[in-house]
């Protein structure tokens, strides 16, 4: 083994654990909140989810396309509308509502145990580091679906802000709409932003070049079975 190899093989080490905690924490989340939440909540959270998802990743490729050109009609472009973005969306909507629900629960369960309330800030804290941690190494992994979260997680914040749905707009306060601004607004902006950077050449999305293998050896295959029925 040379040098080079060495190095990529110690390079691939941390990614591999990395990656086996983050579907580690996947796998306790949804299995939690399948066993703690009704079936008509997984059908309608996630549901939710997973439409403001895909409306996100639509907005964002047409936009994309409209500033640096629209690339040409084939196979890929009708797996990535019909296939790709529909199941990310599902999967998205199922694994943060998971997320979701396990964090909420593990929260109200530090604030109601009498005998940790002591340690509860204590607890916090590490928990607040150890969901930074892995936030950060997810960037770092895959910037393309972190902006994707962020810009999902910007539309849940601006709608959770309306307190009365009943109520005409005019009648909203006006803290409401400084906070759609400052958070939600805000979430979007980086969200596309981080989006955007996963797309270019130089930057590396995990995910990304993990489809882009997939979506090659799929449109491969269609290729083989044309050429074969001519």
């Amino acid at each position: 083994m040379t040098h080079e190899d060495q190095t990529q093989h110690e390079n691939k080490q941390p990614r591999h654990t990395q990656e086996l905690l983050q579907i580690g924490a996947y796998l306790i989340a949804v299995t939690y909140a399948a066993l703690n939440r009704s079936v008509g909540d997984w059908v309608e959270y996630p549901s939710q989810l997973a439409a403001i998802f895909a409306i996100a990743m639509y907005t964002f490729f047409f936009n994309h396309w409209m500033t640096n050109g629209r690339p040409k009609f084939g196979v890929k472009i009708i797996l990535l509308f019909a296939v790709y973005i529909p199941l990310a969306a599902i999967l998205s909507g199922i694994l943060f509502y998971a997320l979701g629900v396990t964090i909420k629960d593990a929260y109200l369960w530090l604030e109601a145990s009498a005998p940790l309330k002591v340690f509860s800030p204590v607890l916090i804290g590490g928990v607040a580091l150890g969901i930074g941690y892995l936030l950060f190494v997810f960037r770092a992994r895959a910037p393309f679906v972190y902006g994707m979260t962020e810009v999902c997680i910007g539309v849940v914040v601006a709608i959770l802000r309306i307190p009365d749905w009943s109520a005409a707009p005019t009648n909203w306060d006006s803290e409401i709409f400084i906070a759609m601004l400052s958070a939600g607004v805000y979430l979007v902006v980086r969200g596309f932003d981080n989006m955007n950077r996963g797309l270019k050449p130089e930057s590396y999305d995990a995910v990304l070049a993990e489809l882009k293998e997939r979506q090659s050896k799929i449109v491969a295959r269609l290729q083989e079975r044309c050429e074969a029925e001519k």
